[in-house]
């Protein structure tokens, strides 16, 4: 509340704060940030992601891991680092691995990791302990993003400080489904039970009951897959530009008692 004294002053200096969340709104909301506005001005390239195709030598092709053609490929995707939540990963996935209800889907599922931070060493000194497979492919460029997505069946987050959840967008562009806590922007668009599901945030329990459930039907993570790429096509670059413009053409007039130049196009 001390830092809000100094920091809201600087808020209310603009016209508008945008934010892609309403969770991220409501925040600011709270924190008496009254120029909040919530629209959806980020987006994907869902074209690109859309137009993959799945490749069963993909990962031995790209990255020379073999063994994985036939093994579901669980992907986190972002930066090794405590804000996204790799304590409580290595933690459930830990619960996950020893309980003996498990034991049938232990061998059947491969960890791919794809990101680069000071807990690497960790992530890997504990993951040899779970007995999983696992693969980490450090830091991958952007264009690698959408295939390794669309040759994955299932991506996961734990992370609960999400604004929006980018990877969230991308894994649903590329046609699977996600599991992330019920916490944080990822909830704007998680349809838990639809094209994902929402685990109880610190729960181990409630991670590994999700996990189980779409790591045991096929049918249920094509059909939420399917469901992900439905709801993702309002979430295009395209129209997230349009969005930041017109917001932008209305506190334009608003201040100059003028409409913008009609130059100015998406």
């Amino acid at each position: 509340w001390f830092s809000m004294l100094f920091i809201r002053p600087v808020f209310q200096a603009y016209d508008a704060i945008l934010t892609a969340s309403p969770v991220t709104q409501q925040r600011l909301e709270s924190l008496k940030v009254k120029n909040a506005v919530c629209d959806r001005y980020l987006g994907t390239d869902i074209q690109t992601f859309t137009d993959q195709t799945s490749d069963p030598n993909f990962f031995q092709t790209h990255y020379n891991i073999n063994n994985t053609q036939t093994k579901i490929k669980l992907t986190f995707l972002g930066r090794l680092t405590p804000d996204k939540g790799w304590k409580f990963t290595l933690r459930a996935l830990s619960d996950w691995a020893t309980n003996p209800e498990n034991a049938d889907y232990i061998n059947q599922v491969v960890l791919i990791i794809a990101g680069e931070g000071d807990l690497r060493a960790e992530i890997e000194s504990q993951l040899q302990q779970t007995g999983l497979s696992y693969h980490l492919l450090g830091r991958i460029a952007p264009a690698a993003v959408p295939p390794l997505l669309a040759n994955s069946d299932i991506h996961i987050t734990t992370s609960e400080k999400e604004t929006l959840g980018l990877t969230v967008l991308e894994a649903f562009a590329a046609g699977i489904p996600v599991i992330a806590p019920n916490a944080g922007g990822v909830v704007t668009h998680i349809r838990s039970g639809q094209n994902g599901l929402l685990f109880d945030p610190q729960s181990s329990v409630s991670f590994s009951q999700k996990l189980t459930s779409l790591i045991a039907s096929t049918e249920l993570r094509k059909k939420m897959g399917q469901q992900a790429q439905q709801n993702i096509s309002s979430y295009s670059h395209e129209k997230a530009v349009a969005t930041l413009i017109e917001t932008w053409r209305y506190f334009h007039s608003k201040r100059t008692k003028r409409p913008l130049d009609s130059s100015v196009k998406t």
